[in-house]
């Protein structure tokens, strides 16, 4: 529309040239004024996410097949309709937003974001995460305008998740070495839905909550002065750090942090009604 616009301005402008006395000058500006239009609506056109087509159920369940996600796999099939039921939810109501060079979001992208959300509130009533409106994917490590370093994901109060797409399939492709990006985001994700909305939700039990509150940060203390098999969470700087990485252990080493600390795992998995040491065992 802006194009024909400019077609039209710039046939007038050269009429008048012809008809008029405009100079030199004056078209110099009027031209200098359309070429800051048409570059500021060409831009904002340029970087505006484009809507999607929604995805279909049985798009959902040939993603998570396709990229073999383990938690789902070992679901029974019932529980995975379910599964499938709230990924489609929960891409319904984000926006997935692709930064970087070469980055292109698939359906196949938005399924395993999405299955780490689903799969660690798999036990609670449903939950979209609705602070979090957007997710941002980058190719690779990315510089934190917010944190001024590279990080490989992050998880803003301004309702804003960030992931670094390698680092997303580093931690996916291994279920079982205590590292997943994806679970790990979407822990501190849980943890600000909770901080910023208290009693807006009945997702999280108070009383399980209160207990792995005062015993994450009596176990974080102690952790810091002892040693423990898992050092990321002696070195965690803080609570929320603390859940998050537990919650990567919790699901992908559960029988070695049940018996390293079985307190910690028996709170975690009364908080979110999960017991994948049962599972696993």
């Amino acid at each position: 529309m802006f194009r024909h616009f400019k077609f039209v301005f710039l046939l007038v402008l050269l009429l008048l040239a012809f008809f008029t006395k405009v100079s030199l000058q004056e078209m110099l500006v009027v031209a200098l004024v359309l070429y800051g239009f048409n570059y500021f609506f060409s831009t904002r056109t340029k970087n505006k996410p484009q809507p999607a087509q929604a995805e279909t159920k049985e798009e959902i369940r040939k993603a998570l097949i396709s990229t073999g996600t383990a938690y789902y796999a070992q679901l029974s099939e019932p529980q995975r309709l379910v599964f499938e039921e709230r990924v489609l939810n929960f891409i319904g109501q984000k926006q997935f937003i692709a930064r970087g060079e070469g980055m292109v979001i698939t359906t196949e992208i938005k399924v395993q974001i999405a299955a780490c959300a689903v799969q660690l509130t798999f036990g609670l009533p449903e939950l979209h995460f609705t602070h979090f409106r957007t997710i941002l994917i980058y190719p690779d490590r990315y510089y934190s305008t917010i944190y001024k370093r590279y990080h490989c994901g992050e998880v803003n109060t301004n309702g804003i998740i960030v992931l670094s797409w390698r680092d997303f399939e580093t931690g996916t492709r291994n279920a079982q070495d205590g590292l997943n990006l994806g679970l790990h985001e979407m822990a501190h994700a849980l943890h600000q839905e909770n901080s910023l909305h208290p009693g807006a939700y009945d997702f999280l039990n108070q009383e399980y909550l209160t207990c792995w509150q005062c015993l994450s940060e009596a176990e974080q203390s102690r952790m810091q002065a002892e040693k423990s098999v898992f050092r990321r969470l002696c070195a965690a700087p803080d609570t929320h750090e603390f859940f998050a990485v537990t919650v990567e252990l919790f699901f992908e080493m559960p029988l070695l942090l049940e018996k390293e600390h079985p307190e910690i795992y028996q709170a975690l998995s009364n908080l979110l009604n999960q017991d994948p040491a049962r599972q696993a065992g």
